[in-house]
């Protein structure tokens, strides 16, 4: 009868040892050591550093854990980016968001900042949130005619009723 034993690569090996049986480095091609330089030495994130590097996310991802670089804590991440925005400058975010239609998107490649960072300076300044773009307007569901009067039958979000119908028609 054989016995199994369960190896412990830290405990059981020397240091040389290790080095023998570790897998050769694997040299970094120029963008995956930017990719490396980019997320460890600076509060970029993994979407901008995509978008300047012209990869994909999930290539960034790849590349940092094949190099066993522990992800960036979001919350601490976005925590240290507001301490870094002045307070003029905040104050100028949530003027733009709340008092232009400008495009969240839009928003956020102009003042370089990622959307949960936005959405924290909004709630921290306790500004309303817009509504949301995918939200259903009314749908007409039956228009009928009957002599002089046009009937329209409307529906807002399954079986909730319009509250208010305005008509304009020529004669």
């Amino acid at each position: 009868m054989t016995k199994k034993y369960k190896l412990d690569l830290e405990r059981d090996f020397t240091e040389e040892e290790m080095a023998a049986i570790q897998p050769p480095e694997i040299n970094l091609h120029s963008k995956e050591e930017q990719i490396i330089d980019l997320y460890t030495n600076s509060d970029k994130t993994v979407t901008t550093i995509a978008n300047e590097l012209k990869v994909s996310t999930r290539t960034i991802y790849e590349v940092l854990a094949a190099k066993r670089i522990k992800l960036k804590r979001t919350v601490d991440s976005i925590k240290a980016r507001l301490a870094n925005i002045p307070a003029e400058d905040k104050e100028v975010i949530v003027d733009l968001y709340t008092n232009t239609k400008t495009p969240v998107k839009q928003l956020i490649d102009v003042l370089e900042i990622n959307k949960p960072t936005l959405y924290a300076i909004l709630d921290e300044a306790n500004a309303p949130r817009r509504k949301s773009v995918n939200e259903k307007k009314p749908a007409i569901i039956r228009v009928q005619r009957i002599g002089d009067e046009l009937m329209v039958l409307l529906t807002k979000h399954g079986q909730e009723s319009v509250k208010k119908v305005s008509v304009s028609y020529e004669v």
